[in-house]
């Protein structure tokens, strides 16, 4: 899955940067910035190249808007926990089960967790709620605390490790749900 701005991806034109992500062998892409109405031909030509477009549901989002986002989403929907900005957070916003139920009543595409998830026992909380977590704040502190690029292989391939144990558990705990 490729996340950009949408700006890069028309300067470099969207047939050229369809047909370069799928031949990369791409699922998908977010442009983090660009919403589904103005989304029309970025939509067609990504889905004439196989790629899903994925869209950015927010906490702020009313149900209409919920609505139109899940409608131009393929793939998965990325739903942002907390306003503000992303980065390692402490805990889950409290009204993140709320939301999450609220998302789901307008897609059955699966949902994905972004923003400020940053720790391992967060991704096993979200495995009972959510269908993936985003934890890419997570992996760049990993990067910038690295001294060698040596360093930063093993740190990523240690806290990526630490997410999918956490993964698996809350997968079990989502089993045993009612």
């Amino acid at each position: 899955m490729l996340f950009s701005y949408y700006n890069p991806i028309l300067q470099m034109g969207l047939e050229k940067f369809a047909a370069a992500a799928a031949g990369a062998g791409a699922d998908g892409v977010l442009a983090t910035d660009l919403t589904p109405e103005e989304a029309g031909d970025y939509r067609r030509i990504l889905q004439s190249h196989g790629l899903d477009t994925v869209f950015l549901a927010a906490p702020t989002s009313d149900d209409e808007r919920l609505e139109k986002i899940a409608a131009a989403s393929s793939g998965f929907l990325y739903l942002i926990s907390r306003t503000g900005v992303t980065g390692a957070k402490d805990s889950l916003p409290d009204e993140l089960p709320a939301l999450l139920r609220r998302v789901h009543r307008f897609t059955d595409l699966p949902v994905a967790v972004g923003f400020g998830i940053s720790l391992p026992g967060h991704v096993s909380v979200l495995g009972g709620l959510a269908d993936a977590a985003v934890i890419g704040s997570a992996l760049v502190s990993e990067i910038e605390k690295a001294s060698t690029p040596g360093a930063v292989v093993g740190a990523l391939r240690d806290r990526v490790h630490s997410f999918k144990a956490a993964a698996r558990h809350g997968l079990s705990r989502r089993e045993a749900l009612p």
